[in-house]
């Protein structure tokens, strides 16, 4: 096995296959033969998956988390919808990126939909490969984002039925929240 192959591995290795060029000190004339003789797949620019490893159910999320170079976070529907709160059915997948992204000139795909927010530590939690919002971080933020409030609702009462949520989270928050963002 080259050694170009087996820095993509090692890099690779936790995230289903799939990797980013940011991650790898691997020559583009390598990724390019690697991808010709079919060890590799382009998935987008500069984002690769090896053709020996299974497809993802997640590789969306993964790809997207290495779009933003590692500094985002799965949130707001995207979130909800992997805890499996509410009936909510995202369009698009929701990323939280640091405030300094405010700044940055970067063509942001249309599959995306991006927040800006400096989150703790307290505020993630891991799924698989990539890092998302707690439970009582995302029900604040879509409930923030204006998300029909039944479905804001009907997150919080299966989180608080599931014990994902501290008992005492305040609904009032939560509706506050949602009626200052109808106005």
């Amino acid at each position: 096995m080259s050694k170009h192959l087996q820095t993509i591995r090692q890099a690779a290795k936790y995230q289903d296959g799939i990797f980013a060029t940011f991650q790898v000190d691997v020559p583009g004339d390598a990724l390019h033969y690697h991808t010709e003789t079919g060890k590799l797949e382009r998935i987008q620019t500069g984002i690769y998956r090896l053709t020996d490893r299974p497809v993802s159910d997640h590789e969306e999320y993964i790809v997207a988390v290495l779009w933003s170079r590692e500094e985002g976070v799965l949130s707001h529907q995207t979130a909800l919808s992997i805890h499996g709160l509410s009936d909510v059915l995202p369009k698009q997948i929701h990323l939280t990126v640091p405030e300094h992204w405010r700044q940055k000139r970067r063509q942001i795909p249309k599959h995306y939909r991006l927040h800006y927010a400096d989150l703790e530590d307290d505020q993630l939690q891991w799924f698989e490969a990539v890092q998302i919002t707690t439970v009582d971080r995302t029900l604040k933020d879509v409930a923030a984002a204006g998300l029909d409030p039944d479905l804001v609702e009907q997150a919080l009462d299966q989180a608080m039925d599931r014990s994902l949520v501290p008992p005492d989270m305040d609904r009032r928050l939560l509706r506050y929240l949602i009626s200052k963002n109808a106005r």
